[in-house]
């Protein structure tokens, strides 16, 4: 994963000054969209992967399609929509896989190892 890193992990994180007035929820869903990033990248940087576009861009393979997006900030382009989809997949599983089960399914089986948060009994 990170080349030369002797530790288990890197507690870098740095917030800007709107942080100290988002709400709690808000606080939550920015911190666990920009893990989405993170973790996509150290998997295979499968935002940007072949597999993902598909799954996010329209017919013409030029931007977000709306319908697919996982919110309207995952709109933005195919990485937003990924982070967004990795953060609906462990925060709004229920309605993320009703919504977008193709999505859902790579998110299960690429990022989360077939773990799913569709209940309290994996929210350990």
């Amino acid at each position: 994963l990170t080349p030369g890193l002797n530790a288990m992990a890197n507690a870098s994180l740095a917030v800007g000054a709107q942080w100290r007035i988002m709400p709690d929820w808000l606080r939550v869903l920015s911190m666990v969209h920009e893990f989405g990033h993170r973790f996509g990248f150290e998997a295979g940087n499968l935002e940007a992967s072949e597999e993902w576009k598909k799954l996010s861009l329209n017919e013409s393979g030029t931007e977000v399609d709306p319908a697919k997006a996982a919110s309207v900030y995952g709109q933005k382009n195919a990485a937003e929509d990924f982070a967004e989809s990795f953060a609906a997949y462990r925060l709004a599983s229920k309605r993320f896989k009703a919504e977008h089960p193709e999505k859902y399914e790579f998110m299960k089986t690429r990022m989360f190892d077939g773990v799913e948060y569709l209940d309290s009994a994996n929210c350990n």
